[in-house]
């Protein structure tokens, strides 16, 4: 069981002329040879260019993506693996006290909770290593490795959170 790569990808948003969005994803040929990618950005410009050739659309945006995909997947076997059950973070935006920037964690391992059953079974327990280690990627003053949603980041000394379930239709 590992991660091995899948392809790379182009995912173009095109806009009309009344503003709304098309995405569409090519599934590219050329790979990376050994981190190097050139190869894949050089087809990424050939295909924007053939696509701006065939479309009065415009080019909002683009991402290019390696992708990488499970070879032996198995299933997890845990009670508490529910993508359902989430364990719901917000904390105050650097920069702005007013505004709260939050993240869901799905399926969160019952160790991060402060009991396994009780009041405490429902609420994170911040002090643990590997919750304040994935909070501190979304901290400016931290790892700052991602942003929120918004490009922001937050403080992770006003961090709260609590266990919640999102309503699925998915069985």
């Amino acid at each position: 069981m590992s991660l091995v790569v899948k392809d790379w990808q182009l995912i173009v948003d095109l806009v009309d002329r009344g503003g709304k969005s098309f995405l569409r994803t090519f599934h590219l040929t050329a790979t990376d040879t050994a981190g190097d990618a050139t190869a894949v950005f050089t087809d990424v410009g050939t295909i924007l260019t053939n696509l701006a050739a065939v479309t009065e659309l415009k080019v909002k945006s683009y991402q290019v993506q390696k992708v990488f995909a499970e070879n032996a997947l198995t299933l997890p076997t845990s009670a508490e693996a529910e993508g359902e059950q989430n364990l719901h973070v917000s904390a105050k935006i650097v920069g702005d006290p007013t505004k709260s920037g939050t993240y869901d964690i799905p399926g969160p391992k019952q160790a991060l909770f402060q009991a396994a059953s009780g009041p405490g079974a429902d609420l994170p327990n911040f002090s643990l290593t590997a919750l304040d280690t994935f909070l501190e990627m979304f901290n400016s003053a931290g790892s700052d490795l991602a942003k929120l949603s918004d490009g922001e980041s937050w403080d992770v000394n006003t961090a709260k959170g609590k266990k919640i379930h999102k309503r699925s239709s998915n069985g």
